[in-house]
């Protein structure tokens, strides 16, 4: 199946039999990701370098166990070239550079990858080690869904959130739940639903059949809500938070561990994301549409593959913690 590229000056738009989109020349971003008609993504993958807080952050910050100033990182993200190629498969190789001023021109490449059928491979190479920054809170990356997106199952870890060096709560499988149901009303607000090893997520809306699937070349975390981390970090308490239609989804490398600051010690230095290495990952969006389901059961209880593993926490500078 043939994929075409046309310059639209502001963007390129890429089209292809049952799908097309944009990319945003001056963000880098995809834009108005439509599949038989009915649109999938409304923009993303976004560079994030920031979540929401949990309790445990504050005095991780003052330990400076992270660098504050990665939260703001993508909004003056500066997009230096976009150049569009055929790779030795033919398919159509669209790959992004940008830096973060804001952040000692921190660099990133995202390389889009497009098949004929719409699936996009999405490869992202994060690169800070000349930036002269602290450590990262989050090294990911954050899709917006439109309205509707609230059926969620991924293999990874769960049924509850977990974190790289909180997996102990979680086990190994498949697992059914929405997007809603994935924020928990801490007495403080504070972030929730951080999924990990995950292999892939999907996100689907029932209503009319459109379903996003992400599938992970190694495990990555996700996270999928209707709130942004500044929208989770701009309040104290859960009732002065207002749910976007929207879902956010992302998927990210990784996130900086809990900790026990508030009380003790900070997170451990092989749970952290220190700024002197490279951060690589990978993952497919793919696309697809069933027959919708009348009423979707919004609170059907979550399920798992018959086999399930207990998890662990390894050592992320490990081949265990990459595989």
């Amino acid at each position: 199946l043939s994929v075409s590229v046309k310059d639209e000056g502001g963007s390129y738009s890429v089209k292809g039999e049952n799908f097309e989109f944009s990319i945003n020349k001056s963000t880098g971003t995809m834009q108005m990701y439509k599949y038989e008609g009915k649109t999938l993504i409304e923009n993303g993958p976004v560079p994030n370098f920031w979540r929401g807080f949990v309790e445990n952050d504050n005095n991780s910050g003052n330990y400076k166990l992270f660098d504050r100033n990665w939260q703001k990182a993508e909004g003056k993200a500066k997009v230096s070239g976009v150049k569009v190629t055929d790779n030795s498969t033919r398919q159509k190789v669209i790959e992004v550079s940008m830096s973060f001023p804001d952040t000692g021109n921190a660099t990133q490449k995202t390389t889009y990858t497009v098949n004929g059928n719409g699936e996009v491979k999405v490869s992202i190479s994060v690169d800070a080690t000349k930036a002269n920054m602290g450590n990262f809170l989050r090294v990911g990356s954050q899709l917006t869904l439109p309205a509707g997106f609230e059926q969620l199952s991924w293999y990874g870890n769960g049924p509850v959130e977990t974190f790289n060096d909180r997996k102990s709560c979680g086990r190994k499988g498949v697992w059914n739940s929405t997007v809603s149901d994935m924020f928990f009303p801490y007495m403080k607000t504070d972030d929730s639903g951080n999924l990990t090893d995950v292999r892939w997520i999907e996100v689907s809306n029932a209503k009319t059949g459109a379903s996003l699937e992400v599938e992970a070349t190694s495990p990555l975390e996700a996270q999928a809500l209707h709130f942004t981390p500044d929208d989770i970090n701009s309040t104290n308490h859960v009732y002065e938070l207002t749910p976007r239609n929207e879902t956010i989804l992302g998927i990210n490398y990784g996130s900086m561990g809990t900790g026990t600051a508030t009380c003790g010690p900070g997170t451990l230095g092989k749970y952290q994301l220190p700024s002197n290495k490279v951060y690589n990952w990978e993952y497919t969006l793919m696309p697809s549409v069933s027959d919708p389901v009348a009423d979707p059961d919004p609170t059907s209880e979550p399920t798992v593959e018959p086999t399930v593993e207990p998890t662990s926490s390894p050592d992320p500078g490990t081949d265990e913690y990459l595989l």
